[in-house]
């Protein structure tokens, strides 16, 4: 009797001692686990970042284009004005040119006019009087001679003012060219600045464009990481000597009172809102007011790890034994717990209260992330509650 007592109490201890290694190589996987999930995190928010940088700069670009399109339309506006000014200028100096032209004609007139005048004298009244037939032609010849004397000084004037208003005019027109020229140079060292900025940010917008395809092939490295950590502990999980025992196979709702289900098993998953997606291995429950409610074992069984365990924050593993429904051996995990209320090796019944939900671990508030293994195998928790009723978010 001794004899077995003695063997029993060594298989204990070598049950013991193979769960404290397998505990260690959980949590060394685990820790594992947890410094790509970090690296996946900064990576993921530089890359958002850069996302972000990327999608400004586009706009800014955009509204560089529509801002350089708008000088474009102004500098074609303005040189068709110049071009225009420049007819016009054209045709007052034409103009001008007649009219001195006119002037210079009419000035000659009159002052031939006046030369014959002085040279042969002004033909007195009495002249005039004996060179005409009768009175009515005596004054006649008086008008005509008055008339042409005015009509000389009048068209001498009147060219000469026409002369002054072309010239007025030419120049006004010379000052809108350059006011015209000026705000043209302008517009072209404007239009010049936007296209340097635009070359600017074209420049920036293909280093940026670098780095995001660097930090992408790097979130496709760490992913790749990841699925191998968590592959060793899985094979981990599955080397766990099964304490044996057996259950009822019909599973209790582990929080009482709450049944949102924010994220699926098996589903591909934005823990950080950055970029980075993951495979879930659980199912997530939440609720408002979840923070701190209890947690409670899914079947009875003896507790294989209670502790904080990487990014599931404070852990606890339930081994269930054999189910007396499908004969296949079960255990459950519950992450992110607040606080435990178990140890290791502790036997619990359905329903006793193991931990208490929290947001401890890889996190974005409190909820408590549950899994469960079928023959060390995980699986689809929400598979074994079809009848509840459940609300997903």
């Amino acid at each position: 009797m001794k004899k077995i007592s003695s063997i029993l109490l060594i298989l204990i201890i070598l049950i013991a001692m193979n769960k404290t290694v397998y505990a260690n190589s959980l949590s060394d996987y685990q820790k594992q686990l947890e410094t790509i999930k970090a690296e996946q995190k900064a990576n993921a928010q530089k890359l958002t970042g850069i996302d972000q940088e990327i999608a400004q700069d586009l706009y800014d670009m955009m509204d560089l284009d529509s801002k350089i399109l708008t000088f474009s339309t102004k500098l074609g506006d303005l040189q068709a004005r110049v071009d225009e000014v420049n007819i016009k200028l054209g045709e007052q100096e034409q103009a001008l040119q007649n009219s001195a032209q006119s002037f210079n004609s009419a000035e000659e007139i009159y002052i031939t006019r006046l030369r014959v005048i002085y040279e042969n004298g002004i033909p007195s009244m009495l002249d005039i009087f004996l060179a005409s037939e009768s009175i009515s032609d005596f004054f006649s010849k008086m008008n005509v001679l008055s008339s042409i004397l005015q009509y000389d000084k009048s068209l001498v004037n009147n060219m000469q003012s026409q002369k002054e208003y072309i010239d007025y005019i030419k120049n006004n027109i010379e000052v809108q060219k350059i006011q015209l020229e000026q705000l043209k140079y302008d517009t072209e060292k404007s239009s010049k600045s936007l296209e340097d900025a635009k070359d600017a940010k074209e420049r920036k917008m293909n280093e940026m464009k670098s780095s995001q395809a660097t930090l992408k092939a790097k979130a496709v490295a760490l992913a790749k990481q990841e699925t191998e950590a968590s592959k060793k502990i899985q094979a981990e999980i599955e080397k766990m000597i099964d304490i044996g025992g057996s259950f009822s196979g019909q599973f209790a709702w582990p929080t009482p009172g709450f049944s949102i289900i924010t994220t699926r098993y098996n589903t591909s998953y934005d823990p950080w809102n950055a970029g980075t997606y993951s495979i879930h291995t659980g199912c997530d429950i939440a609720g408002a007011n979840i923070s701190g409610s209890k947690i409670i074992a899914m079947e009875s069984g003896t507790i294989v790890l209670a502790q904080y365990y990487g990014g599931y924050g404070n852990c606890v593993i339930v081994d269930h034994g054999t189910s007396a429904i499908d004969g296949n051996k079960y255990k459950s995990l519950y992450g992110h717990a607040e606080r435990l209320n178990v140890y290791v090796g502790q036997k619990v019944a359905k329903g006793q209260t193991i931990a208490f939900v929290g947001s401890t671990g890889n996190s974005t508030g409190a909820h408590l992330h549950l899994e469960l293994y079928k023959n060390n195998k995980r699986l689809d928790p929400l598979s074994y509650f079809g009848g509840m009723k459940l609300t997903y978010r």
